[in-house]
């Protein structure tokens, strides 16, 4: 039989849909101990729903009064670090790379300097990079050019139309791990 290959292409807007996809999958093996019963009620419910049902959630809400500084968990902390982009390899493709930014730090949700330092990082590993910042948007506003962007990036790399390489010129924020606190 020859070889088929079929051309893939990602795309999603931030980095919580990651992340909540991740913890829905290692939920049943740790969240219980820490949360409180609102907080094991809204990771089951996460299991099936869209996480963007819950808003407003506090953590003295979801969690128990002694995990509320989770920078003090050793396992979150552990979680954490892991989930840092860039640290478990480098992407093949191109990457199309975009934030927001409505105050000095970031789109109200992610920091900017930070999204321009994993930009940063691949770039100089050699991946060809496309990187925006959305000024005056926030994490919501910066969603429409995003996918207005994202969309036609990938069109133009499905029809190997030539890349532009964007690499974000100056170093962002550290995105090195936190170190784990003693238990």
């Amino acid at each position: 039989m020859p070889e088929v290959s079929t051309p893939v292409g990602m795309l999603g807007y931030s980095g919580g849909a990651v992340a909540t996809e991740f913890a829905s999958e290692l939920a049943p093996t740790y969240l219980d101990k820490y949360f409180t019963a609102q907080g094991i009620a809204v990771a089951r419910a996460d299991q099936t729903q869209c996480s963007g049902t819950f808003t407003g959630l506090t953590t003295e809400q979801l969690f128990k009064p002694r995990y509320r500084d989770i920078a003090k968990i050793p396992v979150f902390v552990r979680t954490f670090d892991d989930l840092i982009m860039s640290r478990s390899g480098t992407p093949r493709g191109p990457l199309f790379i975009g934030n927001g930014l409505s105050d000095p730090t970031g789109d109200g949700v992610t920091v900017t300097r930070d999204v321009q330092e994993l930009a940063y990082t691949y770039c100089h590993r050699g991946v060809e990079v496309e990187f925006h910042v959305y000024r005056e948007l926030d994490h919501d506003q910066a969603g429409t050019p995003f996918f207005d962007q994202a969309q036609a990036f990938l069109a133009q790399r499905f029809k190997n139309q030539p890349f532009r390489n964007g690499c974000a010129g100056s170093p962002g924020g550290s995105i090195d791990p936190v170190p784990e606190p003693s238990p």
